[in-house]
């Protein structure tokens, strides 16, 4: 009985908090605001490549982790993007954009196997209206 009232707690403790986002999400959700948000201003998406960015694998770092060189978010497209990663991170940001559509991925080998896993935010406009879709991995690495 103990084992069925501590499952059904998890349970319920599951279902107020709703699954978390991981970082990719989030980080792409936020690029995505701004982007519609720049769309809405100008007219058109920030036109050009950059990334990915950082220019390594996380994996490749000491710690496993990327994060701490705020100057690699200096590029004038990310700045026009107006994105940027703060603190560590496990993913690394690439985005292409032409004025009527954009293609935002988050890259990331998050046990370092060397299978990586992307996450991928498109967005398009059809005359003043942004609409966004989301490829996302079926498995978390």
């Amino acid at each position: 009985m103990t084992r069925i009232v501590l499952l059904a707690a998890i349970v319920a403790a599951g279902c107020k908090s709703g699954p978390k986002k991981s970082e990719a999400e989030s980080n792409l959700e936020r690029m995505g605001a701004a982007l519609k948000a720049k769309f809405d201003k100008i007219g058109a998406f920030p036109t050009g490549r950059v990334g990915p960015t950082p220019p390594v694998t996380c994996c490749s770092q000491p710690d496993k982790t990327c994060g701490g060189d705020p100057t690699a978010w200096q590029l004038p497209l990310w700045q026009e993007v107006g994105f940027s990663v703060a603190g560590k991170h496990a993913f690394v940001y690439t985005y292409e954009g032409t004025p009527t559509g954009y293609t935002a991925t988050a890259t990331g080998d998050l046990d370092c196997d060397g299978t990586a896993i992307t996450f991928t935010l498109t967005g398009a406009s059809q005359g003043k209206t942004v609409t966004t879709a989301w490829t996302k991995p079926t498995l978390l690495d």
